[in-house]
């Protein structure tokens, strides 16, 4: 029963979180997360492990990190991938300032084009 309440509970959290940037005219891709724990995210390379196995650790690369922090790089990654344009590059910073609970000490960098 918990397991249906967690699933219910995220697909309400992604809802809201599409309807957010919807208003503010951002978008909000959505990546399958199929297969992030079987990925190397500094090389792509495939690396096969059990679900037991709780480090990642590419034979590829060298990278070596929890498992859940590269599956979740992994996501970052497709997301950014399905964002991208070819030719844009540079940074911008993107505040939180005009949401609630958001100050000017809160921003990222994210991919700009470049002038």
């Amino acid at each position: 029963m918990a397991s249906i309440c967690a699933t219910a509970g995220f697909g309400q959290f992604r809802t809201i979180v599409k309807y957010v940037c919807w208003k503010r005219g951002k978008i909000c891709p959505e990546v399958a997360a199929s297969g992030t724990s079987q990925e190397c995210p500094e090389c792509g390379g495939s690396v096969k492990k059990d679900l037991s196995v709780r480090v990642h650790s590419c034979p590829h690369c060298g990278y070596t990190t929890d498992t859940d922090v590269a599956a979740g790089q992994n996501i970052r990654n497709r997301g950014i991938k399905l964002i991208s344009t070819v030719g844009q590059t540079g940074t911008q910073t993107a505040c939180a300032v005009d949401l609630p609970g958001g100050d000017a000490s809160q921003s990222r960098q994210v991919a700009k084009s470049r002038s």
